[in-house]
């Protein structure tokens, strides 16, 4: 596993961090990132597999995880792996001969684009932005029983527990965990334009997901999931706006500590 114990060293870094692009490729020497394109090659033709290199376990492992990390619109791979010959696209278990992928794929990709759609309706970026996370606080529900299974990227658990962790189960499920909230709203923001990126980190109690977007020269930060009071408020009082637009030294402050997968690999 990469190391993700961090240091006041590595905070001070990670906010001093002057790399504006979230695009993870700005993390990976040449050889990871040849490696990363012949992944997005490959999926993009349709393929489950690609050939490995010869880069080391490490390396490998940082090419998967920038992958995913940059592909929320990809939704139903599950994990990467590499079995020695292969990186491996492990899907959900709907991506078999007795279900139609292309039924979720088909179902996802309009949804997204009616959310596209309606967010592009109102004129200023902070209008935009607003729209997006309201909508999600609104809409989604936080899925307990997922959480409490653990890692929703395994795709052997049960069906109903499976795209949690997805911008579907937010977008077309309603019903997601935090990384569901976040690549959500990754996946929405982009198609509008917006450099918004994916930040995986932990909280104090255990591993989290939440955004950052950079615009007009600052870092925003963003955390839907932390802004959904849940089902027992009522509108107009059920959300929050504590974890909005916050500058990275507040989410520090807020104890939204990024993981080294994220600043560098070192």
């Amino acid at each position: 596993m990469i190391n993700t114990m961090r240091s006041k060293e590595y905070i001070q870094n990670y906010l001093n961090d002057t790399e504006h692009s979230y695009n993870y490729t700005h993390l990976l020497n040449d050889y990871e990132k040849a490696e990363y394109l012949k992944l997005v090659e490959k999926i993009k033709k349709g393929k489950t597999g690609v050939s490995a290199s010869n880069l080391p376990a490490e390396s490998i492992e940082k090419v998967c995880v920038s992958f995913q990390a940059d592909h929320p619109e990809l939704f139903w791979i599950s994990h990467i792996y590499d079995d020695g010959n292969y990186l491996q696209m492990m899907s959900y278990n709907f991506w078999s001969y007795t279900l139609n992928p292309k039924k979720y794929i088909d179902i996802f990709s309009a949804t997204l684009d009616n959310f596209v759609t309606e967010t592009n309706m109102y004129h200023t970026d902070a209008e935009k932005i607003r729209f997006v996370h309201d909508s999600l606080v609104r809409n989604v529900s936080y899925d307990l029983e997922a959480a409490d299974e653990g890692s929703v990227q395994i795709s052997f658990l049960p069906s109903k527990y499976q795209f949690s962790g997805t911008a579907y189960g937010a977008l077309v499920n309603s019903s997601a965990v935090c990384a569901g909230y976040s690549k959500a709203f990754q996946v929405v923001l982009n198609r509008c334009g917006y450099d918004c990126g994916y930040i995986l980190g932990s909280v104090p109690g255990g591993y989290h997901a939440w955004n950052e977007i950079y615009l007009y020269g600052k870092r925003k930060c963003f955390d839907v999931t932390w802004d959904d009071l849940g089902t027992y408020y009522e509108y107009p009082n059920d959300l929050r706006y504590d974890y909005y637009d916050v500058s990275p030294e507040k989410m520090v402050e807020l104890e939204h500590c990024p993981d080294l997968i994220y600043q560098n690999f070192n």
